[in-house]
């Protein structure tokens, strides 16, 4: 039983990380056709440029793909297991409290991942190529999409499809395992930077993701990881565009 167990959660793992690559694959593709057809400004392809209306652009598309992919393997594999149904937004009800003890833990989870960054000398250089002036000239086009749009379908994509996925296969050990695997996939979701990969972002995402993974699986929905992912990019937008010598 056990080992049956394990080939499903190696299925579904394998499953898992090759749609991810394919969603990302295909969100390029869908960007480069855009750039090539006149749908989006070339100047949207360097960031230092990049303004807060591209930046809306850029994440709603890989969004639409992301979520459209996700959407077509519930429908198509949730009966077989592969990809199951997850209760999105029904579960067990979310009280303010536990909003704001969320949030008090979030703090809690950041202070400790940047604890860890500089205990191992590392300093984490994010956000460094986007040009504040720019997206300053419509900042609500920023937000919007690092505050609503982002955390929306990351959570659907990776705490939604893809952890309920691989977790319902065998025991607490599992369940571990899956929250790991899944938040590290989001973590190296986030490493692209315009012209080099940015490694020193992982461990912060990954304590992020560790975060929201834990919970989702306690409050068996995603809402609970979505409000506080909004609070927390909300911060982090604030924080960028009022305080350029602050790395966020």
């Amino acid at each position: 039983m056990a080992t049956r167990s394990t080939k499903r959660v190696a299925i579904v793992s394998v499953a898992a990380l090759f749609y991810v690559v394919i969603a990302f694959v295909l969100s390029q593709l869908v960007l480069l056709a855009g750039f090539q057809l006149k749908w989006i400004p070339p100047e949207a392809t360097d960031m230092s440029s990049m303004n807060s209306i591209h930046m809306l652009l850029i994440v709603s598309l890989q969004a639409l793909v992301f979520s459209g992919l996700a959407a077509v393997a519930l429908l198509l594999f949730g009966k077989s297991g592969l990809f199951s149904s997850f209760p999105l937004f029904g579960g067990e009800k979310i009280r303010k409290r536990e909003i704001l003890l969320g949030f008090l833990g979030l703090l809690a989870v950041d202070l400790a991942g940047s604890m860890l960054l500089k205990a191992l000398g590392v300093e984490v250089k994010q956000f460094e190529d986007l040009n504040r002036d720019t997206l300053l000239q419509c900042p609500h086009c920023f937000l919007l999409s690092v505050v609503a749009v982002a955390p929306l379908y990351e959570e659907f994509v990776f705490r939604g499809v893809l952890l309920h996925s691989v977790s319902r296969y065998g025991a607490r050990g599992v369940v571990v395992y899956a929250a790991v695997f899944t938040s590290l996939i989001f973590a190296m979701m986030h490493i692209f930077d315009s012209n080099e990969l940015n490694f020193t972002v992982v461990i912060p995402i990954l304590f992020l993701g560790l975060y929201f993974s834990a919970m989702t699986l306690w409050k068996k929905n995603i809402r609970l990881s979505i409000y506080l992912h909004m609070l927390q990019n909300f911060i982090a937008g604030i924080l960028f565009l009022c305080y350029p010598d602050l790395p966020v």
